[in-house]
């Protein structure tokens, strides 16, 4: 553990990163979104700004586009709480610590269920092999998660 990383992390979208580099690849894709377009907590901001009362200097919110592999690790292996939108960024949860807590907020969109994206179960495997407490918020209207961020 590093005491320099803060115990509750917020992970916000950051830019959209291309993510197919070879031209013929890029033309066979048919999504023409990636999560960053399609899934956002809403009120992202006021539970931003909830998470740093409650939790002050051990909360931080990062955008893990850019971020070097080795601090991605580094701020999963060393939190206690992460609150994210279902999407890629959980693929990190492999580097947090048992009794982890993640706080998943279902932002599947109607272009998620139009090409079926966002409801598939693995997060829930990793959550339950690596034994880290996995808490769903089911609807994504801002309210809901700020209710539970005042439960903690």
């Amino acid at each position: 553990p590093d005491s320099s990383y803060p115990e509750v992390i917020l992970i916000k979208r950051g830019e959209r990163v291309e993510l197919i580099s070879d031209p013929d690849l890029r033309d066979q894709n048919e999504n023409l979104t990636n999560g960053k377009e399609r899934r956002e907590i809403k009120g992202i901001e006021r539970a931003e700004r909830r998470l740093s009362e409650k939790y002050e200097d051990k909360f931080q919110s990062i955008c893990l586009e850019g971020m070097s592999f080795k601090d991605q690790v580094s701020y999963f292996y060393n939190a206690k709480i992460i609150v994210c939108a279902h999407g890629a960024c959980m693929a990190n949860l492999f580097f947090c610590q048992a009794g982890t807590s993640v706080i998943e907020v279902n932002a599947q969109t109607p272009e998620d269920k139009r090409i079926g994206a966002g409801n598939y179960p693995f997060f829930d495997v990793i959550c339950d092999v690596l034994n880290l407490n996995q808490h769903k918020i089911q609807r994504n209207n801002g309210f809901d998660l700020l209710k539970y961020i005042d439960s903690l």
